[in-house]
């Protein structure tokens, strides 16, 4: 009777156990960005958690991992230029490995004509100059949203 108690025992520290290893390693979000209607993989989009300093990059195939989130419901949203920004809900867990494909619809981006001519002083005349403060100030994440504010 006593050895019953004590595997009995064991056997619920071993799953008391299990349940703090598995909360120990972060949720993971895995996929893809495609492109919507083609499939074909879209390369530098920025994959984020929203209200999170979790990000990453998708790679020439379109994949990414991300990793950092909190558990939970979190928003990720996938931005590319060319592309409509997406945002997407997604349910991670710890210990949890989440798969999302997402996919983009692309859009085209009307940017200011670009004409370059030597000045004297190396810059180009009448050439936009954008100083680094007024970048900063901006609140743009990325060239796409700092050339739309631009134009």
């Amino acid at each position: 009777m006593r050895m019953r108690v004590e595997h009995a025992i064991a056997a619920l520290m071993l799953v008391a156990a299990a349940g703090r290893v598995q909360a120990q390693f972060p949720p993971e979000i895995r996929g893809r960005v495609l492109v919507q209607g083609t499939g074909a993989a879209v390369a530098g989009a920025e994959v984020e958690v929203l209200g999170s300093p979790a990000h990453t990059v998708s790679d020439e195939a379109g994949r990414f991992v991300l990793r950092g989130a909190d558990p939970g419901i979190v928003e990720l949203r996938v931005r590319a230029i060319g592309f409509r920004p997406a945002q997407r809900s997604v349910r991670a867990e710890n210990g949890e490995v989440v798969t999302v494909d997402v996919a983009l619809v692309p859009v085209a981006a009307r940017l200011a004509a670009v004409e370059v001519r030597a000045g004297r002083d190396g810059a180009p005349v009448g050439a936009t100059v954008i100083e680094r403060s007024a970048i900063a100030a901006s609140g743009a994440r990325d060239i796409g949203e700092l050339l739309q504010g631009e134009a």
